[in-house]
């Protein structure tokens, strides 16, 4: 039994190696957002595979700070090896309140994504239920009472921030996503290089 961002998931499968030449869902999000602006820059979509269910979390995480409302592991399944084939990704707002006559946020809102274990130890996106039950916090600084936004990482808020509130152009997001570079499964660029990166091009 192991923990992810301070949730106790259960047992999971091994997660896939990382390929240089396979983009993340984050790196195909933000490549979509810089040649078509959207609403958002982060876009949950049927299909969109992770290597772990933790990039899945922090990917699902970081649409939902952009949103406005928090998220939580919700259900999950075991196969017949008793290893995770399946995994919700809730709103915080989901589910009833553990104890009656409290003041939970939990109004059994239905938003969720469910992953699905793919045949190359990936993960995959087979269902987004986008709509709550519940108004969402309309700025980013309110989000950050959500538990789970804690967990996000500064660089890859500012990025989002800076994505929203600019003109930015395919050839500029090349040179900013530093955290894109991998090689031999590991990351040959700090985040602080990062950091200086995206301030650096957006001038």
């Amino acid at each position: 039994m192991r923990q992810l961002h301070g949730v106790r998931v259960g047992a999971a499968a091994p997660g896939r190696a990382p390929c240089p030449d396979r983009m993340t869902a984050l790196e195909k999000s933000v490549r979509v957002f810089a040649e078509t602006p959207g609403e958002n820059v982060i876009v949950p979509k049927i299909g969109v595979s992770f290597d772990t269910l933790g990039e899945a979390y922090d990917f699902y995480n970081l649409y939902s700070w952009e949103k406005g409302f928090g998220i939580r592991y919700g259900k999950s399944r075991l196969n017949v090896n008793r290893a995770k084939c399946m995994q919700e990704i809730v709103c915080g707002c989901a589910g009833k309140p553990i104890v009656e006559n409290t003041r939970s946020c939990r109004c059994e809102c239905p938003a969720l994504i469910r992953l699905l274990h793919s045949k190359d130890n990936g993960w995959y996106i087979a269902e987004h239920r986008e709509q709550h039950n519940h108004s969402l916090s309309p700025t980013y600084g309110q989000t950050l009472h959500w538990p789970s936004h804690k967990h996000i990482d500064v660089y890859s808020r500012d990025l989002v921030k800076q994505l929203r509130e600019n003109n930015v152009n395919l050839s500029k997001v090349y040179n900013i996503i530093g955290s894109f570079f991998w090689e031999d499964g590991k990351c040959t660029i700090h985040k602080e290089s990062i950091a200086e990166l995206v301030w650096e091009n957006w001038t």
